[in-house]
């Protein structure tokens, strides 16, 4: 289908239709899969389309007055997200991406020369603390491992919801983390994966930003699927509302990118029907993949941290390469045992599904 037939079709339809056309895409989905050499699911981001109606809103953007630089402090998104999160706007930076915050938020905030990171976790944390001029130091992803570095003055970032491992720290544990930071200590939180929780509410983790020193960094690349334009935001403590232009890019994020975002905002129903689709589907995919004998960890994100029965992820990972099945190997994120696999809907577990049970 072209680009032009794909959003023409779906012209002041209403929210509930666009969610059975949803449905519909699923089974033609499932038909083309069939068709497709190499299923990739080492990636982590959505795989299809935006809604329509947010790249029409992306494009009007661009056919604006691009010749001016654009709002700096990106004015309608923060006062969206100020409503739905019901925090003060002041409190709310927009940047590119929850990458580029971290390393604006570490540079601009932490205190301490070190920075404590659970680890196994996402490779660029790491990446982000020492281009901040910091020294990363990873910890065991544990909670008396987190407080013991807490309590000894270093400032904290966790990746919550967690990639690769999936593992999710609930708001009690992290509370408790807060409480054992020094006074000037900062604990940084990665929720770039937030959204595909189902442990507690959505702004549990977030409520914490309200009276401890916490830092909360969320993304529209995941379930809302603009990775390609790169905007996430940070949601800061009062104490340090009045820093918060240390964290914002120099000249703002680009319009075309604010606008995408601003409006999937608005029509946050559709990504709640395709992450209950994720949770359904990861539910279902690691109980097939257990009775297998394969090692699922727990997981509250749209992917699993899966060791093979013969506790081989790198082999593992080759074999399912020559059956047209991509999968991102774990020894490049601190477990050579397993692998990560994407969590989709059903068409592509069966097929995964398939071609384990012919895996030599």
């Amino acid at each position: 289908m072209s680009f032009l037939r794909r959003y023409r079709q779906y012209d002041d339809l209403p929210l509930e239709k666009l969610v059975a056309e949803a449905e519909r895409d699923r089974e033609r989905r499932r038909r083309d899969l069939a068709r497709v050499d190499v299923l990739d699911l080492a990636r982590t981001e959505r795989v299809d389309l935006p809604d329509s109606e947010v790249v029409n809103a992306a494009i009007a953007a661009l056919r604006g007055p691009i010749n001016l630089p654009p709002d700096r402090h990106a004015s309608d998104l923060r006062s969206a997200l100020a409503e739905d999160l019901r925090v003060d706007a002041s409190r709310i930076v927009v940047g590119a991406g929850v990458s580029e915050l971290v390393e604006r938020t570490v540079a601009a905030l932490a205190r301490s020369a070190t920075v404590a990171i659970p680890w196994p976790s996402h490779p660029l944390l790491p990446v982000a603390v020492e281009r901040a001029g910091k020294k990363p130091l990873p910890i065991k992803r544990e909670r008396e491992e987190i407080v013991a570095a807490a309590k000894a003055g270093h400032d904290l970032l966790i990746c919550n919801p967690d990639d690769p491992t999936g593992h999710y720290f609930c708001a009690d544990e992290l509370r408790a983390v807060s409480e054992a930071l020094p006074p000037e200590r900062l604990l940084v939180i990665d929720e770039a994966l937030v959204d595909f929780q189902s442990a507690e509410p959505r702004d549990a983790v977030l409520r914490l930003t309200d009276t401890r020193p916490v830092v909360c960094l969320r993304s529209f690349s995941k379930a809302f699927g603009l990775a390609g334009m790169r905007v996430g935001y940070a949601v800061l403590p009062p104490t340090y509302a009045d820093r918060a232009s240390a964290l914002a890019p120099l000249l703002g994020v680009s319009v075309a990118a604010v606008a995408a975002a601003r409006h999937a905002l608005a029509r946050r129903v559709l990504v709640e029907a395709y992450v209950e689709q994720v949770r359904r589907e990861r539910e279902r995919l690691s109980a097939e993949l257990r009775r297998r004998r394969f090692e699922v960890a727990p997981s509250e994100t749209n992917f699993l941290w899966v060791a093979p029965p013969d506790g081989d992820g790198t082999s593992f990972a080759r074999r399912l390469d020559r059956l047209g099945i991509r999968v991102t190997p774990g020894v490049a994120l601190g477990d050579g045992r397993r692998v990560r696999i994407a969590v989709r809907d059903r068409a592509t577990s069966e097929r995964l599904l398939q071609a384990l049970d012919r895996i030599d």
